[in-house]
């Protein structure tokens, strides 16, 4: 038995291949490796050992059934985002085989609108933390487009270092093709208009309801260019994600660039704690840049990146932060106009004005404006129990002629100056403010509704309704005879005999 041993240690060795890997216990037997062994083996191997060894042992079989049984489209890649495997429905979905992908950088595999800027899979990688559900555009082999929600899960070893991760996509375009609306609506989301102008940007609303792009709203002061950033991500697949807004006038120039990007401890005398972000408080959402032309040269340089890169430093700090997030900006000034003069950078203008939404003034869309007196009308009335019913024919009148330098936001405060200084039933034209009533004085108005002085159509009417009408127009046109005369279309001895009979002195004061 000695000498048998000797002779097989005189024997060569044979190197020990992954294949006859085995354990040897503390009885001397040998035994084969356990499967967690095995796993944890697989882990820590380059990709060309790792694929050796999945297809021995029956193993790749077991782990390509695995992701061939999940419902969804599924992608696995390595910590390189490189593609290990990939399941029929991702194949029919990005029409491809799995000869074309296994081994491949996932980014060369799907040509995604987020790959290389805001890839959920990348940020997953590099920040250890899984993004929520988000929506992306595929381009196929024959350049077709799809749209899917993205789902991302890392996969960590028994020391929770990541190892990879898994995408799950979910085709959704033929979500897309929804029922047609109606063709003329008086509301869409929180934007109220049936005018044309309001139906066109519904309808641009819903085309780029699936898209990543960059918006820039235009208008004026009061037009409600956050109401249409707030549609935009209320349509947009992002909806259950936050909706941060920024108004970028309000904040002083000093700390703007610490509000939108964040600072860490110590960047500056007050900065006792890390802090984030408006950028990062967006993430998986949406960010409202509101007066956008106001930023500094300085910030429009750091904005500029993120829109590039959707990267950033906090003030004071060296790490670099990704975020996932879509940027809408507004502004009231003419931007080309600026570029021009130099006061705003003309490729982050480019960069911004990817979707440009022009929102028209009031005075361009009078046809939108019952409706919204009805809206405020209702808003008010509810939050202060008032009685009153609406305005009168003679106040709508005069804001369908008036020009709203202030747009909506005019209207809106004009109607709650109404009802603190009206008590009941309508709304009539000495309720509204000064400058309101001294602009139509100026104008010239004339009111559809005329005074008849016969004596039969006297019989028919409303007294006391009719004299308080004419006392709103005497306030209107601050007692002056002969232009509300002229606004009613008679003479001023008609008008002098109506206010006799209705006990209204000249000189009366209401």
């Amino acid at each position: 038995m000695t000498t048998s041993r000797r002779r097989d240690a005189s024997k060569p060795k044979r190197a020990a291949t992954s294949s006859d890997t085995t354990v040897v216990s503390r009885k001397g037997k040998r035994r084969s490796p356990s499967s967690s062994a095995k796993r944890r083996s697989l882990i820590h191997t380059h990709d060309a050992s790792v694929k050796h060894y999945i297809d021995s042992d029956g193993y790749h079989k077991m782990f390509l059934a695995l992701v061939e049984s999940m419902n969804e489209a599924a992608i696995v890649v390595n910590r390189d985002l490189k593609v290990l495997a990939i399941n029929t429905a991702a194949r029919q979905l990005i029409g491809a085989t799995e000869e074309d992908v296994i081994g491949v950088s996932c980014f060369k595999v799907y040509h995604s609108s987020r790959c290389g800027i805001g890839c959920p899979l990348a940020i997953a990688m590099q920040t250890g933390n899984e993004p929520p559900e988000t929506e992306m555009q595929l381009l196929n082999n024959k350049n077709g487009i799809s749209t899917v929600r993205v789902r991302v899960r890392l996969l960590r070893d028994e020391h929770n270092q990541i190892i990879g991760g898994i995408e799950f996509l979910r085709d959704v375009s033929a979500d897309k093709h929804r029922e047609t609306p109606p063709k003329h609506r008086d509301r869409f989301g929180p934007l109220i208009g049936r005018s044309k102008a309001m139906q066109q940007i519904y309808q641009l609303i819903e085309d780029i309801s699936d898209s990543l792009a960059t918006v820039l709203i235009y208008g004026e002061t009061g037009t409600g260019k956050e109401l249409v950033a707030q549609a935009i991500h209320q349509t947009s697949l992002r909806a259950n994600g936050p909706f941060v807004k920024v108004n970028c006038g309000a904040i002083p120039e000093t700390l703007l660039e610490a509000e939108l990007f964040g600072y860490v401890r110590g960047a500056f005398t007050d900065a006792v704690t890390d802090k984030p972000g408006r950028f990062e408080l967006a993430h998986g959402g949406t960010i409202f840049l509101d007066e956008i032309g106001e930023i500094s040269p300085a910030v429009q340089v750091k904005l500029l990146r993120v829109l590039q890169e959707r990267e950033f430093e906090r003030l004071g700090g060296t790490k670099t932060i990704k975020v996932d997030v879509r940027i809408i900006a507004a502004t009231n000034r003419d931007l080309r106009e600026a570029v021009k003069r130099g006061h705003f950078r003309e490729d982050l203008f480019y960069r911004l004005n990817v979707i440009p939404i022009h929102i028209p003034p009031l005075r361009e869309r009078r046809d939108d404006i019952p409706l919204l007196v009805d809206h405020f009308v209702e808003k008010f009335r509810r939050d202060t129990g008032r009685p009153i019913e609406g305005v009168s024919p003679n106040t709508m009148h005069i804001f369908l002629n008036y020009n709203w330098p202030g747009n909506i936001r005019e209207l809106e405060n004009a109607l709650e100056y109404a009802f603190v200084v009206c008590k009941g039933g309508y709304i009539q034209p000495h309720h509204l403010p000064v400058h309101i009533r001294q602009a139509v004085m100026e104008a010239g108005l004339r009111f559809p509704a005329q005074l008849e002085v016969e004596e039969a159509d006297e019989s028919n009417s409303n007294d006391t309704t009719k004299r308080n009408e004419l006392l709103a127009l005497l306030e209107v046109y601050d007692w002056d005879l002969d232009k509300c005369a002229q606004a009613l279309n008679t003479s001023r001895s008609a008008l002098y005999r109506r206010m006799r009979k209705w006990g209204i002195n000249p000189i009366q004061r209401s």
